[in-house]
């Protein structure tokens, strides 16, 4: 695995080339670049062939956490790109904030070619044959009713999301659509 650091004008590329041949570009701050260089080596960390973290191996150091200052709490990548370490796509978060802003899931059960996990919220109840609106607010389950229309459950559920989150939630416009 080799590293490399190419400056792009107002932030700077870590290049990391996998012995496998894949190559990997994350986004740095130029002002970040000494202290990522100190820890020497970079290394990548996949899951289900995507790139999660990126570490110092040497030194069990995550990324994303030395740019930020290394915060007790987690750190959240608001974009959901892992790849942008960049100090304004990182912030501070609780476990509910860092769940919320994951990328979709898709689940398994389908209807008419929609997945339950297509929005956050808004899941495929099979023994009501509708969809159901469910969101954590402050570590418990809230209902917020069943829907014929997934567009609906939807509206529904970012309406909810954004009451909860506020500024910090990520909401989605394209709701379940084919």
């Amino acid at each position: 695995m080799s590293n490399q650091y190419i400056p792009m004008g107002d932030h700077t590329i870590l290049r990391i080339t996998r012995s496998n041949g894949s190559i990997y570009d994350f986004l740095l701050d130029n002002e970040d670049v000494s202290a990522v260089r100190k820890f020497g080596s970079w290394s990548i960390l996949t899951k289900k062939d995507r790139p999660w973290y990126i570490y110092a191996k040497s030194k069990g150091q995550l990324l994303h956490r030395l740019v930020m200052g290394n915060p007790e709490c987690l750190v959240d990548h608001r974009n959901r790109n892992t790849l942008d370490t960049r100090k304004n796509n990182l912030r501070e978060a609780d476990v509910h904030l860092n769940a919320q802003n994951r990328g979709l899931r898709h689940g398994t059960n389908k209807l008419a070619g929609r997945s339950s996990g297509e929005h956050p919220g808004v899941y495929w109840d099979t023994q009501k044959s509708r969809w159901r609106v469910r969101l954590t607010e402050g570590g418990k389950r809230r209902y917020y009713g069943y829907f014929s229309d997934p567009v609906e459950a939807g509206r529904v559920a970012n309406m909810n999301i954004l009451r909860i989150y506020g500024s910090q939630a990520v909401s989605r416009t394209a709701i379940c659509l084919r």
